[in-house]
This record gives structure tokens, C-alpha cells and sequence, in this order.
């Protein structure tokens, strides 16, 4: 009969070392973020570079008498300053930043200028203060830089 010889037993152990890198998933995908610049002006001598904003009805040119959803009198002076917008995926940016129009006043009468308007996309924090308002030149989509938050 053969003498059973005791083994110790042994334990090998080996780190774990990914070989590509694995993005987890987050909440942030369901996100798109715009980033644009308020630096919508027209050059020119004007009553306190102040220009009037409307939004486009749908025709795709400057109706003077038509004043949609906008109080006489509303505003506009760029900040010059860059914003991030974030806002759910697949929203269509004609309802992030609608589609406008600024107008330029005439220095000395007030009066608009409209054959000097410039087509410009609106962004409003709220959709009720018109006091803060910003307009880019950014017309379509693939001209903002856009970017998933992080």
C-alpha cells in the first residue's frame, strides 16, 4: 500500500488588466449640449446698438407688421459672452433656438431699419423674459458645437 503524502494547496492569483477601455453608461446620453456665442449685431451707428427681435412666422423673411407672440418695444443688445445649452436628445433645434430676425435702429429718428436685417436663431432661458435674450448667427445645426455633457 502506498503512503498518501499530504499537498499543500496552492493558490495562483492573477491581475486583471483590460485590454480596451469601456465606457459606462450615464444618465448624461439622454443629453445634448449646444454651445453658441450671443454675438449677433448688425455694424453701424445706432440708437444704443440697441435692435429689435422678432420670430420667423414660417415664411422665411421679415413680416414688418407681423409682431407674433413678441410686446412692441422688445430688445435686444448681444452679451458676447458663450453658452451651453443642454436640452433632452433628439429635440429639434427649431425648438431650442427658434428662428428670428434682428433689426437695427436708426440712431436718430428710432425707427427700425428693416432693410437691414439679419436672420439669426433666438435662445431665451425663459420663454417669458424677454430681457434675457441672445441671438447667434449660428443658423444651422452643424454650425453649433455640440457635445454630450459630462
Amino acid at each position: 500500500m502506498a503512503k498518501k503524502v499530504y499537498g499543500k494547496p496552492l493558490m495562483f492569483a492573477e491581475e486583471f488588466v483590460p485590454q480596451e477601455y469601456v465606457a459606462a453608461c450615464s444618465a448624461d446620453e439622454d443629453f445634448v449640449t449646444y454651445q453658441f456665442w450671443c454675438d449677433a449685431s448688425i455694424s453701424g451707428y445706432f440708437f444704443d446698438y440697441a435692435l429689435h427681435v422678432y420670430f420667423d412666422n414660417g415664411n422665411g423673411y421679415l413680416d414688418r407688421n407681423d409682431r407674433s407672440a413678441l410686446p412692441r418695444g422688445w430688445t435686444y443688445s448681444p452679451c458676447g459672452a458663450s453658452h451651453d445649452v443642454t436640452v433632452p436628445k433628439g429635440q429639434s433645434i427649431d425648438n431650442v433656438f427658434p428662428k428670428g430676425w434682428i433689426v437695427p435702429l436708426n440712431g436718430i429718428t428710432g425707427e427700425e431699419m428693416t432693410d437691414r436685417a439679419r436672420a439669426v436663431r433666438i435662445w431665451q432661458p425663459n420663454s417669458t423674459d424677454y430681457e434675457n435674450t441672445h441671438c447667434t448667427f449660428q443658423l444651422s445645426e452643424n454650425e453649433f458645437t455640440i457635445s454630450n455633457p459630462s
